[in-house]
């Protein structure tokens, strides 16, 4: 850099730094050194001092290691630390850092009550008993067994539809006390749905429709018992008693209706005046060499 006139101009100078003029005459020009409180910004761009830049670089080598060894030290000091994230931290982060495991709620339980239910009264059918056959008193004058005989419209001189608390009473006083007494129903020739009873002696078994005090004697069976006890021989006022052949039984009843039918599986007898029923019962077989194995009054039932 030429300096026309060293007299009239002054060089800025950095900080510590000394400008020479490119004159000939060096040594004759006296150094000049910036003030310090002067900035460096002072300088002229356009006319920069070659020997004030060159000491930059140098100063600058020497700091970049001294940098670089201070990023490094600070570095290895956050890892010991703790203050760089990663995988590792994120570990010891974990292993150090306790889980806070959130209270756990138990929801309140509910019990629903369970509806309640009124059931109706339980209506209970009155029941019945059944007397004992020794229960039965006699009542009436008895009547001889010769006189028993099994018509259509009763036993002799008991007729059907006389009060049963009579009707059987005198049997009793004929024929003692009875075997047995049972519930009986549309099997003893009652409607359905009627409420009756059966008193048996040995083959005869006399039915009433209700209870004994308070029903009626409607009809009769008498018929060759399962397990035999005793024997009452009854007949009818032709003379037809049981284990007749059916020979017999067309000869004695020829003047009459009689017909031969199955009734529930088993072959019957049917005796009819004009359309009337008068008697029936179970047989062996419609031929004249079967037997006559039960005699029957008409079935109380109108539908029968």
């Amino acid at each position: 850099m030429r300096v026309g006139s060293l007299s009239e101009s002054k060089v800025p100078a950095m900080v510590g730094a000394s400008v020479t003029a490119e004159t000939p005459n060096v040594s004759a020009v006296p150094v000049v050194h910036a003030p310090a409180e002067k900035p460096i910004a002072a300088l002229t761009a356009e006319e920069p001092s070659e020997e004030a830049a060159s000491p930059a670089p140098a100063t600058l080598r020497r700091a970049i290691p001294i940098v670089l060894a201070a990023s490094a030290l600070a570095v290895i000091a956050m890892f010991a630390f703790g203050l760089l994230d990663g995988p590792a931290n994120d570990a010891a982060q974990q292993a150090v850092t306790p889980t806070t495991v959130p209270p756990t709620t138990v929801a309140p339980v509910t019990t629903a009550a369970a509806p309640t239910t009124t059931l109706p009264p339980t209506t209970t059918a009155p029941t019945t008993t059944i007397p004992q056959p020794s229960g039965i008193g006699a009542s009436g004058n008895p009547v001889d067994v010769s006189r028993l005989t099994l018509k259509a419209d009763g036993i002799g001189p008991i007729a059907v539809g006389t009060p049963a608390v009579d009707a059987i009473g005198q049997l009793v006083a004929s024929l003692g006390t009875p075997e047995a007494i049972e519930a009986a129903g549309e099997g003893y020739g009652l409607c359905a749905g009627d409420d009756g009873r059966i008193i048996r002696w040995a083959e005869l078994s006399a039915i009433v429709s209700g209870t004994i005090e308070d029903g009626t004697f409607v009809g009769y069976q008498y018929q060759e018992p399962t397990v035999p006890t005793s024997h009452i021989d009854l007949v009818t006022p032709s003379g037809i008693r049981l284990g007749d052949d059916i020979a017999t039984l067309n000869e004695v009843y020829g003047h009459y209706t009689l017909s031969y039918e199955t009734v529930s599986g088993r072959s019957t007898f049917h005796l009819s005046d004009d359309g009337e029923p008068l008697l029936w019962g179970p047989i062996s077989s419609s031929e004249e060499s079967g037997r006559v194995l039960g005699i029957y009054s008409p079935e109380a039932c109108a539908d029968g």
